[in-house]
């Protein structure tokens, strides 16, 4: 048993749940422990001493208090276990690299959570010589990586694939001081030699060019700049009636799912079929007009002025003109095709973003597209729509 569980245990009734459950709980906690670190007589710590040092080789007098605490952490009544060992190992071995690495992750702009959660991962898995080794290294500069998998775009670099990895898929996630940071931004910061984290967006270079960052389906949007978020698309079925109610005598909105109340085995029955992605919608309307001998010209308008609801400014609009032609909008395919392709456009030029990283992190896979490179990709199926935009949708995208 080490020192904290042991402590945990004796004081679990002075903690609501039996143990610590809150911050204070945890603030709590670590008075305990300092207080049973200070309580140690020169007795038990000499004879904690003898036993670090003849089980690991480790001298705590020779170390800095703050590991010492660690390491007097770890220790417990009975002998150190492998993993013990190893973890006091690398305690050690880290804090002679701690130096180096956060001279170079603070030269970088990671935040101190990311700082601290790779310098520990690769602290646990043994792997501080070569990650500090990385560091002084002359690394690939961000323009250099076009498409492949960064296992083979770092073969050289003296990291295990474990560890690169771990990077690829890491994020500090979201909290209440910070925004959240998707997959693989850490990684492109980390390992390029001009990548910085930038005052916005996803990640950069140090001339300023921001790079956006996409994991497999990910949502393309940018509600902030133009693009109308989930729930705004809700509005769809108004500026559905009313462009094509211009045209037509009884246009066609979509439809919403509507199921059963529940029954005794709590199962439910589809009451209403959902009708909602705006591709299927809109054809369903053009056919209608067109069958009615509407003029190609007015439709064409009708639609414009129904995804302008969606996409509210001037750079968005122009990309909506630049791809959504009269040529398309009777295609259901060429008509999402050309909706997405003006959304992530309009996307990258509302957010000013430069290049386009689109990865799969558990595969370690990737492809960097500049903005101009996008519509070439979409009509290749490089990259691949994975979701409609619809009422209350919106559009997803991976990598083929």
């Amino acid at each position: 048993m080490d020192i904290v569980e042991k402590i945990i245990r004796e004081n679990c009734w002075r903690f609501d749940k039996g143990y610590p459950d809150s911050q204070e709980d945890i603030n709590y906690l670590k008075t305990l422990i300092e207080q049973q670190y200070n309580l140690f007589s020169d007795e038990e710590l000499d004879s904690i001493t003898i036993k670090v040092k003849k089980e690991t080789g480790v001298d705590l007098e020779k170390i800095d208090k703050n590991t010492k605490e660690k390491i007097l952490d770890i220790v417990g009544d009975d002998e150190l276990t492998d993993e013990e060992i190893k973890r006091i190992k690398n305690l050690v071995s880290g804090f002679k690299f701690e130096e180096d690495f956060y001279n170079y992750t603070k030269s970088k702009g990671l935040s101190d959570k990311s700082q601290k959660a790779i310098f520990n991962r690769a602290s646990q898995m043994g792997e501080l010589p070569e990650v500090v080794s990385y560091i002084k290294s002359s690394k690939p500069k961000f323009e250099e990586s076009d498409e492949g998998n960064i296992l083979t775009l770092f073969s050289d670099s003296g990291l295990s694939d474990d560890f690169l990895l771990w990077l690829y898929s890491y994020t500090i996630g979201a909290g209440d001081d910070i925004l959240g940071v998707g997959r693989m931004e850490e990684f492109i910061i980390f390992m390029f030699d001009n990548t910085i984290n930038p005052p916005k967006g996803d990640a950069g270079l140090k001339d300023g060019t921001e790079i956006e960052v996409k994991g497999n389906n990910a949502k393309i949007w940018g509600q902030k700049n133009g693009i109308l978020n989930s729930t705004g698309f809700k509005i769809g079925q108004k500026s559905i009636d009313r462009e094509f109610s211009k045209l037509l005598d009884s246009p066609y909105i979509g439809q919403f799912q509507k199921m059963s109340k529940p029954d005794e085995k709590g199962k439910r029955k589809t009451l209403v079929k959902g009708d909602t992605a705006l591709d299927s919608i809109l054809i369903k309307n053009v056919k209608q007009a067109v069958d009615q001998g509407v003029d190609l010209d007015n439709i064409h308008q009708a639609i414009l002025n129904i995804l302008f609801d969606f996409y509210n400014t001037d750079t968005t609009q122009e990309e909506i003109k630049t791809y959504v032609t009269k040529d398309v909008i009777t295609d259901q395919k060429k008509l999402n095709k050309a909706m997405f392709t003006a959304q992530l456009v309009a996307y990258s030029k509302a957010e000013g973003w430069r290049y386009l990283w689109l990865g799969i992190p558990d595969l370690g896979t990737y492809k960097v597209y500049e903005v101009k490179d996008i519509p070439a990709a979409v009509e290749s199926g490089e990259i691949i729509i994975n979701s409609k935009l619809g009422l209350g949708n919106v559009f997803r995208a991976k990598l083929n």
